[in-house]
């Protein structure tokens, strides 16, 4: 049997991994049709391929998904999903198979590099690596909005060494030529751009269709800052219960958003002048090396060079979400009042408590 040809989309982060996959794996019967195989996954999330990391990564740092496992089980799960996968290419014997996981992008190093690229030879002897990349003012805001959502904190701010290292080992790894780098942004739709490598198969973007259901959604301003607010101060004692009620206020704030028409934020001026020379550097580098050139790139354009070496602290998260993005007191309060007319505030008298609790706390903050 002759072995198929690779597409492993390895990221970045935040830059359409999600709808891509959601897509690739709800047409997977069409693109079978074309000759391509989207492996679904028996174990964990069946769109994505989030279990090449374990290997790759040597059983450490792994996605969310894996993090209550022990190195060894982590291993033996891979173990599961590998033999899965080589089945599944064997059973339908594809001329082409696309993996895909944004948890890959992160720098290798030699052994991670000889584990990935000989697990890859064995399903196949041509392989194309995809990378999407997305510039670094938007890429912070969306990483703030994941920090905010698990952990209630602000991330650090992301640096061009740190975007261009994950390349530069995977060009390293398994050649310059191999790889194929798409600018990511705002109008630009990154399903039109994957399917530019699938012409040979007579794979189009109209042949896909419409993604069904959303992909993901981003929290308002005001609702960064009462989930950050909840997050650092729950009413509730125990850790675990905490947690759990984060997450479902996390969930029904994206819900209110919708219904209230809420508008995804934007950095403020002050917060965008803090990241955008390493934005500019980053574009650069870009450029240079693989011709990626974005259609708005990120502008030095009246900046002052006290703006530029201005810092955004991350000592109080809160006002931390008030100096990354204009938070406006009527759509907190607007929130708030959605929230507690919600059955979840009832049916959890701490809750409730906190609810009146912010009412009073964002009227002295934000007024």
């Amino acid at each position: 049997m002759k072995k198929p040809k690779l597409y492993l989309h390895f990221g970045m982060p935040k830059a359409g991994s999600n709808a891509l996959q959601m897509l690739f794996h709800q047409r997977r019967d069409f693109l079978l049709s074309r000759g391509i195989l989207y492996p679904t996954s028996a174990l964990g999330s069946e769109d994505r391929h989030h279990h090449l990391t374990i290997p790759t990564f040597g059983g450490v740092h792994l996605p969310t998904a894996f993090r209550k496992l022990s190195k060894e089980e982590a291993l033996k799960e891979f173990d599961v999903y590998w033999e899965d996968l080589k089945d599944q290419i064997s059973e339908k014997q594809p001329e082409a198979v696309i993996l895909s996981t944004e948890a890959l992008y992160r720098p290798l190093d030699d052994k991670g590099i000889e584990t990935l690229r000989g697990l890859m030879s064995e399903i196949s002897s041509e392989i194309r690596l995809v990378a999407f990349i997305r510039q670094l003012p938007s890429y912070f805001l969306s990483l703030v909005q994941q920090r905010v959502l698990s952990t209630g904190s602000i991330p650090p701010m992301p640096t061009a060494a740190e975007i261009m290292h994950a390349l530069l080992t995977y060009e390293v790894g398994f050649g310059a030529d191999t790889m194929t780098v798409f600018p990511y942004e705002n109008g630009r739709d990154v399903v039109v751009d994957f399917c530019t490598l699938l012409e040979d198969y007579g794979v189009t973007r109209d042949d896909l269709g419409e993604l069904e259901g959303r992909a993901n959604q981003s929290l308002s301003s005001a609702a960064l800052y009462l989930l950050m607010s909840y997050k650092q101060n729950p009413p509730q004692k125990d850790p675990t219960a905490a947690e759990r009620s984060g997450n479902v206020l996390g969930r029904l704030l994206k819900d209110l958003d919708t219904e209230l028409g809420m508008s995804r934020p934007s950095l403020k001026s002050s917060a965008y002048a803090a990241i955008a020379p390493e934005g500019y550097v980053l574009e650069g580098m870009l450029a240079q090396r693989y011709g990626l050139v974005f259609q708005q790139p990120t502008s030095l354009a009246g900046l002052s060079g006290e703006d530029m070496a201005s810092s955004l602290s991350h000592a109080d998260e809160l006002d931390a979400i008030r100096g990354l993005t204009d938070v406006r007191p009527d759509n907190v309060d607007a929130l708030l009042t959605a929230l507690a007319a919600t059955d979840w505030p009832e049916r959890h008298p701490a809750l409730a408590k906190w609810v009146r609790r912010s009412q009073k706390r964002a009227s002295a903050d934000l007024h």
